[in-house]
């Protein structure tokens, strides 16, 4: 009984630390954002070959985006 309270308290915590670390996440990005707005910062659309690459990153997941996230980022730069 004490393991399974333990094991609760612990799912809890990492529960909250996700939670914090997602918005702390999307915080960051806020702030970038304003900063590059405030800097009157162009943001550039992407050209034939980044939509290319965007289309393709919306399928795969875990192991495959990465290989394909990576693959674009060598083909790109």
């Amino acid at each position: 009984m004490i393991f399974a309270a333990g094991a609760a308290i612990r799912g809890s915590i990492l529960s909250q630390v996700d939670a914090l670390t997602q918005n702390a996440d999307a915080a960051e990005q806020e702030t970038i954002g304003k900063i590059l707005k405030d800097m009157n910062t162009a943001v550039r659309t992407p050209g034939k070959e980044g939509k290319a690459l965007l289309s393709k990153l919306q399928e795969p997941n875990g192991a495959a985006f990465d290989k394909a996230f990576m693959r674009g980022q060598v083909d790109t730069h």
